[in-house]
């Protein structure tokens, strides 16, 4: 279970700054059991989750929200579909999830992160790590850091886009 708890941890990061207001644990793990028979899903099966109907009517107040998955993508490429859809769609939302290397030794070195991306300068980047502890998530490092461990997971993640 450790190594999903980061997933369902992003994607309720996610949720609630879709909704703004609080997403109770006990609602979406209900949800989560009636539609997965577990509270405890991967990445695609959460993104098939975040565009059903019934979560669109509960939470995102009239909103569409659709999902991409991406290999070999950059910042500029990520920037650059996300400026894009921002313009084109007024009141747009881009959150992007970056599947990176996991830092816990305790995991097995295939295992992979999520992190909610927040932006990037040329020398840091920073994200919102659900591992840390509760209200510390955003978390900044060294670009060259980020970029070797997001490598390492072939440069993957999502966009979940809100319109």
């Amino acid at each position: 279970h450790g190594a999903r708890a980061c997933v369902n941890a992003v994607f309720r990061m996610i949720l609630q700054a879709i909704t703004n207001e609080s997403i109770g644990g006990v609602d979406l793990e209900k949800a989560m059991t009636r539609a997965y028979r577990s509270v405890m899903i991967g990445d695609e099966e959460y993104l098939k989750f975040l565009e059903t109907r019934g979560l669109e009517e509960q939470y995102s107040h009239g909103r569409q929200i659709r999902s991409i998955q991406f290999m070999g993508m950059g910042f500029e490429s990520i920037a650059a579909i996300a400026t894009n859809i921002k313009a084109t769609h007024a009141g747009a939302s881009v959150y992007v999830v970056a599947n990176l290397k996991t830092e816990n030794q305790d995991y097995d070195p295939n295992i992979q992160h999520r992190v909610v991306l927040l932006g990037a300068s040329q020398g840091t980047v920073t994200f919102h790590d659900p591992h840390r502890k509760r209200g510390v998530a955003e978390r900044k490092i060294k670009r060259s850091d980020f970029l070797r461990r997001w490598a390492a997971a072939q440069n993957t993640g999502c966009m979940v886009i809100v319109k």
